[in-house]
């Protein structure tokens, strides 16, 4: 074990579970939370699969999450098949710059941008799966909250609204019969620069208030979808250094975006059957 500043580094050999407890300290060093991980260790490559990536502009920014997802594949004897309707060649995907999660599921387009999950009144996903003749997923992965939050003041955040609108498309998911998995990325924090971040929004919010706002929707997506066997809640957001990993306020580095694609080829490598099927 590493510990820097402000995160450790473990290192472990062999497979298995491995319990890590854990504590936070406040200024005074008292203690504020306390906790154990369980951290699962597979020497297996992830499984061929069928994965479906929705999300805003950190899936679709330059078709950098795909391709890193493919990247990781490359060196294995699995295929990894990303389905969607937008995005290039293999590195298909369902991210939609500057959307929120409100307007998957209210909207059927946005500045000429379709929205393929809509019937024409909802946010369907049976409905989608039919029409590009997709049989199944073997994981859907949602990774939406950034601009729902943006220019939110403390009065004016809406996180019951954000985990509901992502309740709805995981709903229609599950009625729809047609994905194995459910997996609900965290919001990624924004970058430790205040003056970038400001720069960056136009001095419309603080960055410590964006960054309680993540934190706070991201407490509620964790409770919200607590027990729930079909749904995993996937720590993305720790994964990333603020100081080095992310952008102009929110958008990650390539470095981010590796991370982000690691923390989903891992869940895939560990949750999903040796024997995962291609949709």
């Amino acid at each position: 074990v590493f510990n820097y500043d402000d995160y450790a580094e473990f290192t472990v050999s062999g497979s298995g579970s491995v319990n890590i407890p854990y504590a936070v300290y406040d200024g005074r060093f008292e203690p504020v939370y306390y906790g154990n991980i369980l951290l699962k260790v597979t020497d297996e490559d992830a499984p061929s699969a069928a994965v479906l990536l929705i999300g805003d502009s950190t899936v679709e920014q330059d078709n950098n999450l795909p391709a890193q997802l493919n990247s990781l594949y490359s060196g294995t004897q699995s295929q990894l098949t990303l389905l969607g309707t937008r995005g290039t060649g293999a590195n298909k995907h369902e991210g939609r710059s500057g959307w929120k999660a409100e307007e998957y599921v209210t909207a059927a387009s946005k500045q000429s941008v379709t929205n393929a999950f809509w019937d024409g009144e909802k946010f369907d996903f049976g409905y989608y799966m039919d029409q590009q003749a997709y049989s199944s997923a073997d994981a859907v992965f949602i990774q939406l909250g950034i601009n729902d939050l943006i220019n939110k003041d403390i009065s004016e955040f809406n996180g019951a609204d954000i985990v509901g609108y992502i309740d709805e498309m995981v709903r229609s998911i599950k009625e729809s019969q047609l994905a194995d998995r459910i997996v609900i990325n965290l919001i990624i924090p924004p970058n430790s620069d205040g003056t970038s971040f400001a720069n960056k929004y136009h001095g419309s919010q603080a960055e410590w208030l964006y960054r309680y706002n993540t934190v706070r929707c991201n407490d509620m997506l964790k409770e919200h979808f607590r027990g729930d066997g079909q749904v995993t809640v996937l720590g993305t957001n720790v994964t990333l250094d603020t100081n080095t990993d992310i952008r102009d306020g929110v958008h990650p580095h390539t470095s981010g975006v590796q991370k982000i694609a690691r923390t989903i080829y891992d869940y895939l490598a560990n949750e999903l059957p040796a024997n995962g099927t291609e949709g």
